[in-house]
């Protein structure tokens, strides 16, 4: 069944494979299956919980970059010729609007290229080895978003390793696929290092506790369950505290992101405000 499966890699991940192929060998295929379900169950729930919380400040902030460069492009040009017949300096606020309107019609061609560049730059690196763990790097310790994303790794890291090892799956093998189910370039490299004391003979529960992203209550945990050889019935407990802990922590960041977004909001309306309304100003005194 484990072969089979490995033909449709796009269906089947790593996880469900090792897991099905050790509860093959171990006659405990139906405790497998029930535990993947779960664990599918779990994992969809904490990512749409997790894409949810994000997804409004990038609708928003996509609807302010609109407006803004609907501005420059098509409203500015009608004030352009007005200001230009003002003898005063006109205010910063002008100034970056009728050089970004200069910017978009007379070097459009240059500017796209520039920002073509710029993108294609960001998205090599990114995926380069180096940018991609630096990039992760950060995204544990953004304000707001950072606890989210760590404390949605360290459920997804406990619960894959909790599934393949009540599948049966070798230690250092279950160490290895839970590090890479996490989706940060970091923490796998830091869960990596953990699977090289565990392959030296010193205790897994001992390892976590020296990733400074994972706080003492994982070590403690997985410590307990070394001792009692329940480590299944421990870490049960873990992950559904992690993922309690999870949903607060999206909770937490979509009420503090609804006042920033409103504060973003007035910050840049203002800014187009100024930069039409205060030469316009001047222009009325000329007038006078």
């Amino acid at each position: 069944l484990s072969k089979a499966m490995g033909r449709h890699p796009k269906v089947f991940d790593r996880i469900f494979l090792n897991a099905i192929d050790a509860g093959q060998l171990s006659g405990k295929l139906d405790l497998v299956l029930t535990r993947l379900a779960a664990y599918i169950e779990v994992s969809l729930k904490r990512r749409d919980g997790v894409k949810s919380a994000l997804r409004y400040p990038l609708i928003v902030l996509v609807f302010c970059t609109g407006a803004f460069f609907f501005l420059v492009r098509f409203v500015v040009p009608k004030f352009v010729s007005m200001f230009a017949r003002l003898k005063t300096e006109l205010p910063l606020p002008t100034r970056i609007l009728i050089n970004t309107h200069k910017a978009i019609t007379t070097y459009g061609w240059i500017t796209g290229l520039c920002v073509l560049a710029l993108v294609v730059g960001i998205t090599l690196f990114l995926r380069s080895r180096f940018g991609g763990r630096l990039w992760d790097r950060l995204k544990l310790t953004i304000p707001l978003a950072g606890p989210l994303y760590t404390k949605s790794a360290i459920s997804t890291f406990v619960q894959t390793f909790n599934t393949l090892n009540e599948a049966g799956v070798p230690i250092l093998q279950t160490l290895e696929t839970s590090a890479q189910s996490i989706g940060n370039a970091e923490l796998e490299a830091r869960l990596q290092e953990t699977r090289h004391g565990v392959e030296r003979g010193e205790p897994l529960s001992a390892q976590l506790q020296k990733i400074p992203q994972f706080p003492p209550l994982v070590g403690q945990m997985f410590a307990v369950g070394e001792k009692s050889g329940r480590m299944s019935e421990i870490l049960d407990p873990l992950v559904a505290h992690y993922d309690m802990e999870t949903q607060q922590a999206i909770e937490g960041l979509t009420a503090a992101i609804e006042p920033m977004i409103t504060v973003l909001m007035g910050v840049v309306i203002l800014f187009m405000a100024l930069g039409i309304m205060l030469p316009s100003l001047s222009l009325m005194k000329a007038i006078k």
